[in-house]
């Protein structure tokens, strides 16, 4: 159910009260008014509205449209809020249309957010202040410093503007933070974004244009509330160790559940030290921070301290020792971190053809160059594909397309944009139709090549088979054979492994020919993705601190979908 009321918050606004109820009766939305102990002329201006009723904090549901709550004093406009929050959610609202009382916002917005709210009911939507000529230049700058802080104090959060008083909050994920924020005047704005975007509630931005009228009140007290807002600030840059290891150590159990473990503000950070550091200094960065990693991951500790059980296991041997197999596990940290560098530079060109072996450089130039059609490349999280990726820059003419989930590598793939020269070529496969498997059929009839990980399960568990890995059984996704089948292409495996300071980039063919389906697609598939599964223990089997799957690879819940 949606349910949406306007809430004001109102002090001393005779002016403009009347008027903005008025347009906003048109909507025939209710309408909530918090008068936060305004004077008597104000209160005037409310009774004189017509059809309003005055309620408390026990309001009854009754036929009236436009509501009124008094409050005995002035808390400012962030208690305002909080007490028209509780209010909307006891009067059976759902949603919350907050509008300042002064009338600065560009109301012909209105329908605009309405209809974005109904389409997205779990977002935030929020104005985006644009200003006119006539705005005061301290307002801007102030706005602007405050934005600054904002985004140091999200690690890089995406938040156009938190302190304009034009937003829909969807109350069952706001009221919870409201025990959360300690901010109850011109604070409160900006805090309650900074919470929502803490605990991961989407927003949706809207343009909306501001006016500075002659003879406008306004209620902003440039050293009381700058230095409310500058404490505020202050709180959560305190509190960012706290939000950075809540971050970096999430304990979701499913892959797709997890946000990206580097943030934009991380991944500035590591392209900025790639970027000027020797590798030797580079190398102590790497040990400090992956070795935090280490400490504080115990959920990941676990994780990998099973896949090195179960490797024992599936080798004949004796499991490794505590503190034998702490080291493992330590080493599958560090190396992941080289990884993460790695990436980077390789689409900043500081790794190259040079630093790259290819023990099967012929079979890659006939089943990558040579052949008319391209083919489905298998990759996973065992090695570092994205040197991989680069192999455009040693084939000439060399394309490769690759799938994935948006929410899972916006991130990263931003930032690979933003620093190479060559744009990855991407499709998004979050939402896959018919329009998609066109799409990837132009490719492959073009020659193009389509990359897509082979050891992350589908978020529908219709697509995974059940199969033993390591002689333990867990889920694989048979979603890149189902693609080579329908498009009729051939499949291979493509791994890359670091060995010393040199990249070692192999081509395993897994179906000579183009790979058919049959009635019982998972039946035919079966053959393939068996083969691909050998060829993976065989790898993690000889270069095991490789393996950065640190989820529970056994244990996927395939039953929960996003």
């Amino acid at each position: 159910m949606y349910k949406l009321t306007f809430l004001i918050p109102y002090y001393n606004h005779p002016a403009t009260i009347q008027k903005l109820v008025s347009y906003l009766s048109k909507y025939e939305l209710d309408i909530l008014i918090i008068d936060d102990g305004s004077n008597e002329e104000s209160k005037k201006a409310l009774r004189e509205i017509p059809n309003a009723h005055f309620i408390d904090f026990n309001p009854k549901v009754e036929n009236f449209k436009i509501h009124i709550f008094t409050r005995n004093l002035n808390g400012g406009k962030g208690a305002a809020l909080k007490d028209g929050m509780q209010i909307a959610n006891l009067l059976g609202f759902t949603h919350i249309f907050q509008i300042d009382a002064d009338m600065q916002h560009q109301v012909e917005k209105i329908i605009d957010f309405i209809h974005l709210s109904k389409d997205s009911p779990n977002s935030l939507i929020c104005g985006n202040p644009m200003y006119g000529s006539e705005a005061p230049k301290a307002r801007i700058y102030g706005r602007k410093i405050t934005n600054f802080w904002v985004f140091v104090n999200t690690l890089g959060g995406n938040l156009k503007d938190v302190m304009c008083g034009m937003r829909i909050y969807p109350l069952k994920f706001i009221l919870p933070l409201l025990k959360k924020c300690s901010s109850n005047r011109m604070d409160f704005d900006p805090e309650i974004l900074i919470l929502a975007y803490k605990s991961q509630i989407p927003f949706l931005w809207i343009d909306v244009l501001v006016t500075y009228q002659d003879g406008g009140i306004s209620h902003f007290k440039a050293f009381k509330d700058n230095l409310l807002i500058s404490k505020m600030h202050a709180k959560h840059f305190f509190l960012l160790p706290h939000f950075v290891l809540s971050q970096l150590f999430q304990t979701k159990k499913n892959w797709w559940e997890r946000k990206e473990k580097a943030g934009y503000i991380f991944l500035n950070i590591t392209l900025f030290l790639v970027t000027i550091l020797p590798r030797f200094i580079l190398n102590f960065f790497i040990l400090l921070v992956t070795f935090c990693y280490f400490i504080f991951s115990k959920e990941e500790r676990n994780n990998l301290s099973q896949f090195y059980d179960y490797l024992a296991y599936h080798q004949k041997q004796k499991p490794l020792g505590f503190w034998k197999k702490q080291l493992a596990i330590y080493s599958n940290f560090y190396h992941f971190g080289w990884a993460i560098c790695d990436k980077i530079a390789v689409w900043k060109g500081k790794i190259n053809h040079k630093d790259l072996i290819l023990p099967n450089r012929e079979l890659m130039d006939k089943e990558l160059r040579s052949l008319k059609r391209g083919q489905v490349l298998l990759t996973s999280h065992y090695g570092n594909i994205e040197i991989a990726r680069a192999l455009s820059n040693e084939f000439s003419k060399l394309e490769i397309t690759i799938l994935v989930y948006q929410k899972n590598s916006v991130n990263f793939i931003n930032m690979i944009n933003k620093i190479s020269k060559n744009k990855l070529q991407i499709i998004f496969i979050d939402k896959f139709n018919i329009y998609t498997i066109f799409e990837l059929q132009k490719i492959i009839d073009n020659g193009g090549h389509i990359g897509i990980m082979g050891d992350r399960v589908s978020v529908s568990n219709s697509k995974n088979a059940l199969m033993d890995f390591l002689g333990k059984p867990c889920y694989f996704p048979e979603g890149a054979f189902l693609i080579a089948g329908l498009l009729k292409a051939k499949i291979s495996a493509l791994w890359c492994e670091k060995i010393q300071d040199k990249y070692q980039i192999e081509l395993e063919v897994i179906s000579d020919e183009t790979l058919q389906l049959s009635r019982d697609k998972s039946k035919s598939i079966r053959p393939f993705l068996q083969t691909y599964i050998t060829l993976l223990e065989k790898r993690v089997s000889k270069f095991p601190h490789l393996w950065f799957n640190f989820y529970n690879f056994w244990e996927q819940n395939v039953k929960t979908k996003l």
